[in-house]
């Protein structure tokens, strides 16, 4: 673009995502909240686990940025996130699941000192 505007798209796929064991206690460190079913046994600190299924996940975005001056530029990313078992490349990803979608919107201002 000219006049100091820049236009960036940022296309993406990844299908490195594996499901993971689910875990239990959080532990008396990190305290609450408990799973259910959580008997109270604090012998061992064991974390959460995010991840419980396989997916391939896909992204498109735009970003419009502006330069204000030398040292200064202000810029609009929009992008649309899908996560999908079906998506998964390497391996099966887990049936069943609804697909995950996200839309984000980020604003942004840069200033080099």
């Amino acid at each position: 673009m000219t006049q100091g505007w820049t236009l960036t798209p940022s296309p993406r796929h990844d299908t490195t995502r594996r499901a993971r064991q689910a875990s239990s206690a959080y532990g008396p460190v990190l305290g609450e909240p408990f799973p259910p079913g959580f008997a109270g046994d604090f012998s061992a600190i064991r974390l959460p686990a995010a991840r419980l299924w396989a997916f391939g996940a896909g992204a498109i975005g735009l970003r419009v940025s502006k330069a204000i001056d030398r040292s200064s530029v202000v810029g609009f990313r929009l992008e649309y996130d899908e996560q999908r078992g079906a998506w998964r490349i390497a391996g099966s990803g887990t049936d069943g699941r609804a697909p995950l979608r996200a839309t984000i919107l980020q604003i942004g201002l840069t200033h080099l000192f």
